[in-house]
């Protein structure tokens, strides 16, 4: 039973953290990989 809620707990937050970035613009999100590889090359 604990395993059960533990794991609907877990795929709620997992719902909720889909939607939030489902809600990011993708220039955003493209910018930030840019962001991202800029920071590796150094």
């Amino acid at each position: 039973m604990k395993d059960k809620m533990e794991r609907a707990k877990l795929e709620s937050e997992l719902h909720d953290i889909q939607r939030l970035v489902d809600r990011i613009p993708p220039e955003v999100l493209a910018e930030l990989k840019r962001q991202q590889r800029h920071t590796k090359e150094r």
